[in-house]
């Protein structure tokens, strides 16, 4: 072997051993109990760190390898798999408050399929992408500091609201189908959260919108038929009839012109 080729691997050598050290260095070992090799963790053991975290699992070379559990210093669990000391594959984080995420991690951070659940009872199920604390609000589905749920997802809110289909950032965003829990039942387009773009909208009482829509409103064209007979087609501001439309009353007339906020500029009912 060349003189070159010993460089080499010393220097891969060193690298290691180096990463090693900063690694638990960074972890501040207070205590130790299992098995070591070369003065290292390694096989099965528990450590303890100066922050009061507990790492108990399978260790090699030093760092926690396959299945373990973590405890950390808030009262939070993780029980799954590790790589070089972090969340890798498979695993349970539940959070002293009581939420729980069951799936696949990276990295330390969830990554793929997941379902989430709430202390409160709502649930998430779907695809995950990076970040942590995962909490629902209505601005949308996030991780406190560092979390997204992304990609297709269903979720289900304990006060009985339902939402399935994509997700961008913690948000409703893409094709979905929202089911509020009177009974109102979107389909559509969403964007941040909100219907937009073209959506069809099925009140309880039988009334539906079919058009488009705008930050959640009835805004652009669409028709609204309501379940006694009548229909307004034409365009819509705001959730309002506003602009150019028609307005069939259901037994043979209409009225065809001009609308601001629902009511008709030219009161003549045309034939």
């Amino acid at each position: 072997m060349s003189h070159a080729w010993y460089i080499f691997w010393a220097t891969i050598l060193f690298i290691i051993l180096f990463t090693i050290i900063y690694v638990f260095r960074r972890t501040e070992i207070l205590e130790y109990v299992g098995e070591k090799k070369n003065n290292l963790p390694h096989g099965k053991g528990e450590l303890t760190t100066k922050d009061n975290s507990v790492w108990v699992g399978y260790f090699k070379d030093g760092m926690l390898q396959g299945h373990g559990i973590k405890s950390m210093p808030n009262g939070d669990i993780y029980e799954g798999y590790f790589k070089d000391n972090k969340f890798d594959g498979k695993g349970k984080y539940t959070s002293v408050n009581g939420d729980i995420h069951v799936g696949q991690f990276k990295n330390d951070f969830p990554q793929g399929e997941g379902t989430l659940v709430l202390s409160g009872g709502d649930i998430f199920h779907g695809q995950f992408k990076k970040r942590w604390n995962m909490k629902l609000q209505e601005s949308g589905v996030t991780m406190g500091n560092s979390a997204e749920i992304n990609g297709h997802g269903e979720y289900s809110a304990s006060n009985g609201d339902s939402y399935i289909g994509e997700w961008k950032h913690g948000l409703r965003h893409g094709n979905g189908v929202y089911k509020h829990h009177s009974g109102d039942v979107c389909e559509g387009n969403f964007k941040n959260n909100k219907s937009h773009g073209k959506c069809s909208y099925r009140e309880k009482c039988g009334n539906v919108y079919v058009g488009e829509h705008k930050d959640g409103l009835k805004h652009g064209h669409g028709t609204y038929s309501y379940i006694t007979g009548q229909t307004y087609t034409g365009s819509f501001e705001f959730d309002q009839y506003n602009g150019h439309g028609i307005y069939e009353y259901g037994d043979g007339t209409f009225y065809e012109g001009e609308f601001k906020n629902n009511i008709p500029i030219d009161k003549n009912i045309n034939f």
